[in-house]
């Protein structure tokens, strides 16, 4: 129970056990992270938290996940440049908030010394990586609907180019500034859409 004695339940006792998991890695680091640990600082038993995720790395990516932006958070500006360039900032500004050592933590577990965990990879590509995709895909469909650009032209490898530089630069744990994002999005991204994707090439 909680100190005034009113137990928590849904949203409030969820965003209680992330905000622990945030506080567990700021002081402790990734490694020192466990179910029992956030369920204690969290003001909760463990079997609460069994109950939702099986161990630490399922917790961590529904953290990971609660914290990024949303659909409903994306600018429509009426131009492909300048919406790529604020989801970043968007996706950067959270991902700095969560930080690199639990992003850095959560991939050491997943591919580990022994390989690929494939579970938990699994469940890292249907958590964070198809939620981003879908986010880049929605400033896509938006983009091809103004006629800046033919989706039928995209490869995969092409639309996600934003995420996987930017996943890079935070893995390397350099700082994500507004400047780079810019300059990723109008040396490097634009570019190879307006070659490769641009409507009336095909």
């Amino acid at each position: 129970m909680t100190e005034s004695g009113t137990r928590r339940r849904g949203a409030a006792l969820e965003s209680a056990i992330f905000q622990a998991v945030w506080d567990e890695v700021s002081e402790g680091g990734y490694t020192r992270l466990s179910i029992e640990s956030v369920a204690r600082r969290a003001g909760t038993g463990k079997a609460v938290l069994y109950r939702r995720w099986d161990g630490r790395v399922p917790l961590v990516l529904a953290a990971v996940q609660d914290n990024l932006p949303r659909q409903e958070d994306l600018a429509d500006t009426g131009d492909l440049r300048d919406d790529l360039v604020k989801l970043l900032e968007a996706g950067a500004e959270r991902v700095m908030t969560v930080g690199p050592r639990i992003i850095i933590g959560l991939l050491s577990e997943i591919l580990d010394q022994e390989g690929v965990d494939g579970e938990h990879f699994a469940l890292l590509n249907d958590t964070i990586l198809k939620h981003l995709r879908s986010l880049l895909d929605v400033v896509y469909e938006r983009a091809e609907s103004r006629g800046e650009l033919d989706r039928s032209a995209m490869s995969d490898q092409i639309a996600t180019l934003p995420l996987d530089i930017v996943r890079s630069h935070v893995l390397m744990q350099r700082p994500v500034t507004k400047d780079f994002l810019a300059e990723i999005v109008d040396d490097i991204v634009m570019p190879v859409l307006r070659s490769r994707c641009a409507p009336g090439r095909r």
